[in-house]
């Protein structure tokens, strides 16, 4: 409905959630939920939240520091030096 509507009139400035926020915090607290209670969808969240991540990077919708924060959130092995 209304959600697929903004985002095809509104392109990437209809990105909201807290991956759109760079808000690491709370995609780091709904992975663990997910990994608790829907460990099968908790996977389907992150493939989710890694297009909206590339998507918020490329529209300049994030700063480089929160999109490194999210990117750690969504794949610590990846992030580690």
């Amino acid at each position: 409905g209304a959600a697929l509507d903004n985002a095809l009139r509104n392109g990437d400035a209809a990105l909201t959630g807290p991956v759109a926020r760079g808000d690491a915090g709370t995609v780091a607290e709904h992975l663990q939920v997910l990994e608790r209670e829907s460990p099968d969808v908790r996977e389907v969240y992150r493939v989710l939240a890694e297009a909206t991540l590339t998507r918020a990077e490329r529209g300049r919708r994030l700063s480089a520091a929160d999109a490194h924060g999210i990117r750690q959130v969504l794949d610590p092995q990846k992030e580690t030096p």
